[in-house]
């Protein structure tokens, strides 16, 4: 089966490297380079995973996150972190995200994340 990921970065992250990554590993991948072009797609295409970059994320109230909530289905939405914040942490898994991890500096580690949590049944933080 194939599974959809939706990688949400601005242009000068980290999006380029992810798509070329997650292609040749058969990945089927989407890219959004704002919150509301994520939400859009979200709407649009079924995902396993949401990888959504912590630059994007200015307010965790911002109406596309909950539109992006609402619309998940069983996407899993994992917050990547530049730097490691116990505080943005507690906030994105607040309902919305289902992890959060630093930017790895190996992408098989980004891939063995992504791996576990499409085969990690869905878990709700409230």
């Amino acid at each position: 089966m194939l599974h959809n990921i939706l990688i949400a970065d601005n242009p000068s992250g980290c999006a380029q490297d992810y798509e070329r990554f997650f292609t040749q590993q058969g990945y089927g991948v989407f890219v959004a380079s704002s919150l509301k072009e994520a939400r859009d797609l979200l709407i649009k295409q079924d995902f396993s995973v949401a990888l959504i970059s912590e630059n994007l994320v200015d307010s965790l109230n911002s109406p596309y996150l909950r539109d992006m909530k609402k619309n998940r289905g069983t996407c899993k939405f994992v917050l990547m972190s530049y730097s490691f914040d116990a505080d943005l942490f507690v906030k994105a898994v607040d309902g919305l995200f289902h992890d959060c991890l630093a930017h790895p500096s190996s992408l098989s580690v980004l891939e063995e994340a992504v791996s576990n949590l499409i085969h990690l049944e869905d878990r709700v933080f409230k």
